[in-house]
């Protein structure tokens, strides 16, 4: 019986929300941005066709996507992230063994927005975030290979804080160690470990220019032994330590 009372306020409330915007977007007579517009964005960042998409978001009166909250700031963003959710369900039908790594770079896109204070600022935010969109739809087409090489990428990209094993990776995918070894050397001309080692100094790269995180802790974070031999697999793949690296590039 309560249970029941809750679903019917709740679709009350609902519905007494959906009469009110009905009214007040009547009133003012502004419509929803058409789904084409989302589209023409799409297509826009898939050219890299940038003053397009500049037009699209920037231009007077071209942003009209309802209101999502009552602070025009918060409505911005919702708005800024339902855009974004849109590009990202959009390329992934074309890439959906690459899923996972488009939902991480779409979170990062998501909290760069988030850390906006003003209009101006939010919508360059979206702008650079969709602009930087193809550049990642290339590294994942380099990246993308036999269909088992997709699931060990899966595999080692869940598990990079561990300290993983070809045999790990191949119980996992139900195949045995050499058939999976000699596939991905087939498949992308290196061993499964040349690309777990790539994988891991990519990362590390990234943490040392973007980050604070101090060294040690980034050795621990990507599962080596110790600190020196995460310097030692570093200095092979770089040239340079990764402090140098970080007082180099950072």
């Amino acid at each position: 019986m309560g249970n029941d009372y809750k679903e019917k306020s709740r679709k009350k409330d609902l519905d007494k929300r959906y009469t009110r915007v009905l009214f007040e977007r009547s009133e003012i007579s502004r419509l929803h941005n058409p789904y084409h517009w989302s589209v023409q964005i799409y297509e826009a960042v898939w050219n890299e066709d940038w003053e397009m998409l500049h037009s699209l978001i920037f231009s007077p009166h071209a942003w009209t996507p309802g209101v999502l909250a009552k602070d025009p700031v918060r409505s911005l963003k919702n708005a800024c992230i339902c855009l974004i959710s849109f590009m990202d369900c959009r390329i992934i039908e074309r890439s959906p063994e690459s899923s996972e790594m488009f939902y991480s770079f779409s979170d990062a896109c998501i909290q760069l927005i988030e850390s906006g204070t003003e209009r101006e600022e939010i919508l360059a935010d979206l702008y650079d975030s969709l602009k930087a969109f193809p550049v990642h739809i290339r590294d994942e087409e380099q990246r993308s290979y036999h269909y088992l090489v997709h699931r060990a990428q899966d595999y080692i990209y869940a598990h990079m804080h561990d300290e993983i094993r070809v045999s790990e990776i191949a119980d996992a995918l139900h195949v045995s160690p050499s058939y999976l070894s000699r596939s991905f050397s087939r498949a992308t001309g290196k061993t499964l470990k040349e690309f777990l080692t790539e994988e891991k100094v990519y990362r590390a790269r990234n943490l040392l220019i973007n980050s604070d995180v101090d060294i040690a802790s980034i050795s621990r974070y990507l599962g080596f032994s110790s600190q020196s031999h995460f310097t030692r697999v570093f200095r092979e793949q770089t040239g340079v330590t990764p402090a140098a690296f970080r007082q180099r590039y950072a």
